[in-house]
């Protein structure tokens, strides 16, 4: 993932500051979130074991050479790490090429290697790449819309926003959204009895430019019978979405795919919302 962001790690291990016989085990239970269920195991500290010492170090040298950036570990030579840390902001290169990849293979990661000709240099970089999918992209550009409010609207989509309500624990409030699609703007094919398409719809919330959460995704389809599609092209699709969000100031931003014609519309809306204690 972060070299698919194009993310070098500088890990530095700060374990060698200290003699390692100055430290003891701490024993006792320590919560660890794991994404799944909460599990339960012993803490334990830097000088404790030099096997798990090891691992971690070993750990950090492979993602700082895995992402093209710098790993140091038993060292009390912090500012030589920061030096060239600091170094490689002023001295580098930007390398863009073209791939012959099939069609689909751009979502498997492929090895990247750089050489050069100059005697005695010494190149660092990202070992793999891996182009994003259709997803990514578009919930980059949501992102994207979320932070500069930009629009790029080509379904002539539009928002609406309804009265909103406190959400469980009473914190934050559910934010009833209204999506307007005119139907004519649509891609449909025919498929049997019916004609078919299908709208990709990304959604992000936030305050003061930064997200309050992950970009999510809904999928909604579109299906309308033979003997209506001239009539169904003068209608408004209208898809509805409940989201979360703090009260205060903050935007909503929509990215709107349609799947057989796929480029995206973003659509902003900045909203004040009241407390959770009460409603509009």
């Amino acid at each position: 993932l972060a070299s698919i962001n194009r993310v070098a790690f500088y890990a530095i291990d700060a374990s060698g500051l200290a003699d390692s016989g100055s430290f003891s085990v701490a024993r006792g239970p320590v919560e660890v979130s794991t994404g799944a269920s909460p599990a339960r195991e012993d803490a334990w500290s830097p000088g404790s074991s030099s096997g798990r010492r090891a691992d971690m170090q070993s750990s950090l040298r492979m993602l700082a050479a895995q992402t093209g950036g710098l790993a140091l570990v038993n060292s009390r030579q912090f500012d030589k790490a920061l030096g060239e840390l600091a170094g490689d902001f002023t001295s580098y290169y930007s390398i863009g090429f073209e791939t012959n990849a099939e069609a689909g293979a751009e979502a498997e990661p492929a090895r990247l290697e750089v050489s050069v000709d100059r005697k005695g240099a010494r190149v660092r970089h990202r070992r793999s790449y891996r182009f994003k999918d259709s997803d990514e992209i578009a919930a980059d550009r949501t992102s994207s819309a979320l932070a500069v409010g930009a629009e790029s609207n080509r379904l002539k989509a539009r928002l609406e926003i309804g009265e909103t309500r406190p959400a469980a624990g009473g914190k934050r409030l559910v934010v009833p959204i209204s999506i307007q699609i005119p139907l004519a703007e649509i891609a449909v094919q025919a498929q049997g009895r019916e004609h078919t398409g299908q709208l990709s719809v990304f959604f992000a919330t936030g305050r003061n430019k930064l997200p309050d959460g992950p970009v999510r995704k809904a999928v909604f389809p579109v299906r309308i019978p033979n003997d209506e599609i001239l009539a169904a092209m003068g209608r408004i699709l209208d898809y509805r979405l409940d989201l979360e969000m703090p009260p205060g100031k903050g935007r909503i931003a929509i990215g709107i795919r349609d799947d057989l014609d796929p480029q995206l519309s973003t659509v902003t809306v900045d909203v004040d919302l009241p407390s959770a204690g009460s409603s509009r």
